[in-house]
């Protein structure tokens, strides 16, 4: 005879029942080996006695060489038996699962929301995921004209979610919103009120046409439904092959998650209200309900452990965590005024740890997140409370929060039904991250934190909002010298996946490796090092990818060109020219470049201001030799000169200026200073007529020696580099130092005239040295007459 016990939610007593000596296992089958969480695994072993007498066997699954569970019985000499243990895995990782003591094999479990708040606990923590951390803007919505009232399953790429009032179930790409397929499980009356829990390729999900529904999740169509006496408007918890759920005719039931075969139900009393999402942890169910408790179950036989009286009704779901169940109750004076409260009590025994009251209903499920309870009410309390004794440690303040939050990393999510808005918190101090309006009012449901997305709904949509792509902008591209390329861009957020491409002459692609990043928001990417590009060209960078940490692209081809070129352009300045002073010059020159000359200018080498273009006039004003340059410069930079020479003629006559009358006597040196003469240029020569007969002297300061004393016209005449002419007279006096000399035998004649004025001629410039422009003219000074000497009387010879 073989017994076999029920397998054990709790392996207490694992260890009661030995195996006989010659009990044996093999067999060891694990399938799935690649799952979901919130699905089991389903693992086959034998067991067999080898000996020749009936012998016990206690076979145990484990899970990370943990026992889970268990099963005992007898088997008579040489019979054997096919154990079979069905087990839920929650949290994505590796495990490893044996029974029987056989060698594990490993389990991967993929992460999924694959029941109300993430688990069989209903932690509504989601350590791992993210959603928006800056203020969202819409991704995409669906419409189904009837209210969702509940938070969405997220299973691998598949996002399930249901409407009220005779709305439709929905499977959608959560990333974008396309429907994969829709189904109406109840028909017109089959909407629902809860989040879909699924395991193992089924949806489970209850309606207002008073059944639970078995839903194939690739598909939509039924597999099986279980009849209740009116609406089921508890998510269900699907925990090792049987699915737990709540119905408004006072009864928790347990059905076959395979069959929908009912295994038990427990009655609170007729008629209540049971809407509350079950938790189901270490083989006990807890759930709250209308009739002001929260009550335990046994798991397995739907066996009442212990109830707790709350201080009102309660819809709220419980949240189990450390052997404590927090839950919320009603307030005595209605939805959103007087005192609702949160509740601990010892998920052992049932007995109250502490409350902590808020304003108004407290409906909606608890979160419980690294020893920290959050919550919110009715009334527009937000919460957060040491787990450990009630104590607060943060509040915050909102309209009425009917849905309840959720934790992911270290924000927490929560929609205000009140003021149709969505918020998010810092989870550690209570800070306000954000704040959403809703474009849609009534927003029920308790949010949804997944992959960067928030999910919510209202009264007529279902939303998804995530944090704006990033926004790429001053897309750069520079050579900053030779053929090199440098790229920049700016970005509104962090960018984790780059691509800018580059087409031209040559062509490449730069990814995130490539930039070098700065900034705290904007984000500015440069290129590292320049890229060589080897060539002259226009060269176009586009961005091609800029994505964030979500995977958010923000790029939408935004470019730049530049064009490198490193040949300077062809000048030409013109020839050479001559010109007068004072007498305007035209310049005119040419400049040519393969990428377009974008600046000229002349520079005339006189000191002047420079002009710019290739067409110029300019007037010299002094003589002399200048170096005319022109200038022209591309759009890459290059720059090329050109010049010619430009002789200015000297047109203007020095000014000469001979200096002073003098006196002299004779045959004694005179000295003559012609230096104070001037010219706009240089004076090139000197020349001294005496007046006296004698040769000309040269330079500006003669000296010469009257032999005869008189009056001496002395004429300087100067002569500048462009051949003009001056000239200017001083008149020298010249006494007469010679004393007379006495002569008896001798008579000299009584007086000396000096040659007829008519007969000397005033000195003029030099006819011998052509002029150029304004003709030298003589200035004379007053002549004055030479003194005359009275003969000496000769002696009178004596007798």
């Amino acid at each position: 005879m073989t017994v076999i016990s029920l397998v054990a939610w709790v392996p207490v007593g694992a260890a009661a029942v030995t195996n006989g000596a010659d009990i044996a296992h093999s067999n060891l089958s694990v399938t799935p080996t690649t799952l979901y969480e919130g699905s089991a695994v389903t693992v086959n072993v034998t067991v067999e006695n080898t000996g020749a007498s009936q012998q016990p066997y206690n076979t145990t699954l484990t899970v990370d060489g943990a026992v889970v569970a268990y099963q005992t019985g007898t088997l008579n000499a040489s019979e054997s038996q096919q154990l079979t243990f069905t087990k839920t895995l929650w949290g994505a990782g590796t495990y490893d699962v044996a029974a029987g003591g056989l060698a594990a094999q490993t389990v991967t479990v993929e992460a999924a929301n694959a029941k109300f708040h993430g688990g069989p606990g209903n932690l509504g923590y989601y350590p791992n995921q993210e959603g928006p951390l800056t203020e969202p803007t819409e991704a995409w919505n669906i419409t189904d004209s009837s209210p969702q009232v509940m938070q969405p399953t997220i299973v691998g790429d598949t996002l399930y979610t249901a409407f009220h009032n005779g709305g439709s179930l929905y499977a959608l790409d959560p990333e974008t919103g396309a429907e994969k397929w829709n189904a109406t499980p109840g028909g017109l009356d089959g909407s629902t009120w809860t989040t879909p829990a699924y395991a193992n390729g089924v949806l489970y999900l209850g309606s207002n046409d008073y059944k639970l529904h078995a839903i194939n999740a690739t598909d939509g169509t039924e597999i099986w439904n279980y009849q209740t006496q009116t609406n089921v408007r508890s998510a269900p918890a699907v925990v090792d092959g049987v699915v737990y759920f709540g119905s408004n005719d006072g009864n928790l039931t347990a059905v076959d998650a395979d069959t929908g075969e009912e295994l038990w139900y427990y009655t609170m009393y007729q008629p209540v209200l049971v809407e509350s999402n079950p938790a189901v942890v270490d083989g006990v169910v807890y759930v709250s309900a209308d009739d002001d408790n929260l009550t335990a179950l046994n798991a397995t036989t739907g066996a009442k452990l212990w109830n707790y009286t709350l201080r009102d009704e309660s819809q709220s779901d419980p949240t189990v965590a450390n052997d404590t169940v927090f839950v919320g109750s009603d307030s005595t004076m209605g939805e959103t005024s007087g005192n609702g409260s949160v509740y601990a009590i010892n998920a052992t025994d049932g007995t109250k740890r502490w409350n902590y009251s808020m304003t108004g209903d407290v409906d909606s499920s608890q979160v419980y997140a690294d020893g920290v309870v959050y919550a919110g009410s009715r009334g527009g309390d937000l919460v957060a409370l040491d787990a450990a004794d009630g104590s607060r440690l943060w509040n915050a303040s909102g309209n009425s929060f009917r849905g309840a939050p959720v934790v992911a990393g270290d924000v927490l999510y929560i929609s205000d039904f009140g003021d149709d808005t969505v918020h998010a918190f810092n989870a550690t101090d209570g800070t306000e991250l954000w704040s959403y309006d809703s474009p849609t009012s009534t927003l029920y449901p308790t949010p949804l934190a997944w992959n960067g997305y928030l999910y919510y709904g209202s009264g007529s949509q279902f939303h998804a909002l995530a944090e704006p792509a990033p926004a790429v902008s001053a897309v750069n591209a520079t050579s900053p010298s030779g053929q090199n390329l440098s790229v920049s861009f700016d970005s509104s957020q962090a960018l984790t996946n780059v691509s800018v491409s580059v087409s031209g002459p040559s062509s490449t692609t730069f990814t995130e490796a490539d930039f070098a990043e700065s900034g705290s928001g904007p984000y500015t990417y440069a290129l590292a090092s320049p890229y060589e590009t080897g060539s002259d060209g226009t060269y176009t960078v586009t961005v091609e990818t800029a994505k964030n940490a979500d995977g958010q692209d923000g790029a939408a081809s935004e470019s730049d060109s530049v064009t490198i070129d490193t040949v300077a352009p062809v000048v030409d300045a013109g020839a050479n020219a001559t010109v007068d002073e004072d007498v305007a010059l035209d310049f005119n020159a040419t400049a040519t470049d393969a990428v377009g000359v974008t600046s000229t200018s002349w520079d005339f080498g006189d000191g002047s201001a420079n002009a710019t273009g290739k067409n110029a006039t300019h007037t010299f004003a002094d003589p002399g030799t200048y170096t005319a340059t022109f200038t022209a410069t591309d759009a890459a930079g290059n720059e090329e000169t050109d010049s010619l020479v430009v002789t200015v003629n000297d047109t203007t006559a020095p000014t000469a200026d001979a200096g002073a009358n003098q006196t002299a006597d004779e045959d004694t040196a005179v000295d003559f200073d012609g230096s104070a003469s001037t010219d706009n240029g240089v004076i090139d020569s000197y020349e001294w007529d005496f007046d006296d007969g004698s040769a000309n002297a040269t330079g500006a300061t003669p000296s010469h020696t009257f032999a005869d004393p008189g009056t001496y016209n002395v004429t300087l005449n100067v002569t500048d580099g462009g051949g003009n002419a001056d000239a200017d007279t001083l008149v020298v006096t010249v006494d007469d130092a010679t004393a007379p000399a006495a002569d008896a035998a001798r008579t000299r004649p009584s007086t000396r005239t000096p040659p007829p004025s008519s007969t000397r001629r005033r000195p003029t410039p030099r006819e011998s040295r052509p002029t150029s422009g304004t003709s030298a003219t003589a200035r004379t000074r007053p002549a004055r007459t030479p003194p005359t000497r009275s003969p000496t009387p000769a002696p009178t010879p004596s007798r």
